[in-house]
């Protein structure tokens, strides 16, 4: 039987279904349902882009958005000089971050492989979506503007963090897939993740994603099958 399940918060806002089942036996199979009502709405993106700027101060749970993640650095000094190049000649933050955002677009080929760290695709101007979104995230986060990954099913955007006049900041997305899109959302899709850097307690290290994982007793390994779709009419 199920014994417990309860939500529990890691970082980056991002919640964790927690269930707990005291015993399993060999071909015994336990079904959990959970019930969700989601919302999508589109973005427009802002009227006047000239009036954001790149933040001077950062709240406490957008600081985070600043540093290193799993496969997203820009410690490095070619891509530091390259995003130094880029952002030089536009006069305004947005169209600094559009300008990272261009040349990612534009430089780096579109493949279909496993992704890799943002060091690789820069060197090999390759890589598949979340790589192209992960060097895009490095390269704002080089030039001081919060940026992250935000996962929807099946693939990978990004969105970036600046301030309006009053101080008040806001984030703005921006994907690579299909005929890319700077600023606006205009097909929303179910989000399961924002943020790339997910500390998990069970795990060593942190999680660019943070997947399923299920733990057993001994050596056990269970099997789990995540079957999604609409409830039943009634």
């Amino acid at each position: 039987e199920i014994h417990s399940v309860q939500y529990r918060e890691l970082n980056s806002g991002v919640r964790q279904l927690v269930a707990t089942i005291d015993h399993l036996a060999a071909k015994q199979s336990i079904e959990l349902n959970v019930v969700f009502e989601i919302t999508t709405f589109q973005i427009d993106g802002p009227a006047k882009t000239s009036q954001f700027e790149i933040p001077k101060r950062l709240p406490r749970e957008v600081k985070e958005y600043l540093g290193v993640s799993p496969q997203i650095s820009y410690r490095n000094a070619k891509i530091r000089n390259k995003v130094t190049e880029i952002i030089s000649e536009p006069e305004t933050a947005w169209k600094k971050v559009e300008a990272l955002f261009d040349w990612v677009r534009d430089n780096i080929e579109y493949r279909t492989e496993a992704a890799t760290d943002t060091l690789t695709v820069f060197h090999q101007l390759a890589g598949c979506n979340e790589d192209r979104v992960g060097l895009f995230v490095a390269m704002c986060r080089a030039a001081k503007i919060p940026a992250r990954m935000v996962w929807v099913d099946g693939s990978q955007y990004a969105e970036f963090y600046l301030v309006d006049p009053a101080g008040d900041g806001h984030w703005f997305p921006c994907q690579f897939a299909n005929r890319g899109e700077f600023g606006s959302s205009l097909d929303p899709k179910i989000i399961l993740q924002k943020g790339d850097s997910i500390k998990v307690p069970e795990k060593e290290h942190r999680q660019k994603f943070c997947t399923e994982f299920v733990t057993g007793a001994g050596n056990a390994k269970p099997d789990v099958k995540f079957v999604r779709g609409p409830l039943p009419a009634d």
